[in-house]
């Protein structure tokens, strides 16, 4: 049963690289397209020195290489991502704990059946991770020096309207509709749901979905501080599967908070496709 459902899960989160795949064949015949109008080099017909100049000063300038403002040859942002991750899946853990430590030992009260320390963990982690973790990421680079700063964009500011997006691209009013007003509230209700319906505090799911978390702010920071589009979209299909199996564990222990996941889901799917497509043809 978990050997059929790890690989379902490993399915799921390349579907958006098999969505994007159509653009390759486009890739391809354009390449061939390209190589049957190339002349053979003769003596009679060899560029001049000024022509092979101008060449090159042409390319360098409308063949930028891709992945935005960064190599994507550059394998330490990968140590960067999970180190990143690591530390602020534990913050956001002690957050949880926090909540449950002082439920135990106050007479706090509650609200719709829950304490409000757990309400206050519960929307601090959701709608705060992401400044928790460039608080994290702060510590870690003055200890370190290898952690990503999410203050530092390297690149171009117009870098990402410039790049070439997919027909079906979301306009720009959505994406803060979609995070604010549906994924984060429904991640709420589903943490909400999940701490009800448990006589002990899940550990395992909670270390599991802050995990997804986590992926989810390095990923914003790759692909949008660091702009790189390659990098990105390995982040964001590793941060798209850690998320099938957090609403997994959560439907487990209880199907309505299961179901308050799926929006998440169906929107990070969206954003996985979107980031595949973007690398593909830039």
């Amino acid at each position: 049963m978990r050997f059929g459902f790890s690989t379902c899960v490993a399915l799921l989160a390349f579907l958006p690289l098999l969505a994007s795949a159509k653009t390759i064949p486009t890739a391809v015949t354009a390449s061939k397209a390209f190589l049957s109008k190339s002349r053979v080099l003769t003596p009679e017909n060899r560029p001049s020195l000024d022509e092979t100049t101008s060449f090159k000063d042409a390319t360098s300038t409308k063949l930028p290489s891709r992945g935005g403002a960064c190599s994507d040859a550059d394998s330490t942002v990968f140590f960067k991502v999970a180190a990143s991750a690591a530390f602020e899946t534990a913050a956001l853990l002690t957050v949880f704990y926090a909540g449950k430590e002082v439920a135990e030992n106050t007479s706090i009260g509650e609200i719709f059946g829950l304490p409000i320390s757990y309400w206050a963990s519960i929307l601090f982690v959701v709608f705060g991770s992401s400044f928790l973790g460039s608080f994290v990421d702060g510590g870690m680079s003055v200890a370190t020096q290898q952690a990503l700063d999410p203050n530092v964009v390297p690149g171009d500011s117009n870098w990402y309207a410039n790049l070439k997006k997919p027909s079906w691209n979301p306009p720009g009013f959505v994406f803060p509709i979609m995070w604010l007003l549906v994924s984060k509230p429904t991640q709420a209700m589903a943490l909400s749901k999940l701490f009800k319906a448990s006589e002990a505090i899940p550990w395992d799911v909670l270390a599991l979905y802050c995990g997804h978390l986590s992926l989810g702010d390095a990923w914003n920071k790759v692909f949008f501080g660091y702009q790189c589009t390659g990098k990105g979209a390995a982040v964001i299909t590793v941060f798209f599967a850690a998320l099938l199996s957090s609403a997994y564990l959560f439907f487990g222990v209880d199907q309505e908070a299961g179901k308050f996941m799926l929006p998440t889901c169906g929107w990070v799917f969206i954003a996985t496709c979107l980031n595949w497509n973007i690398y593909l043809n830039n």
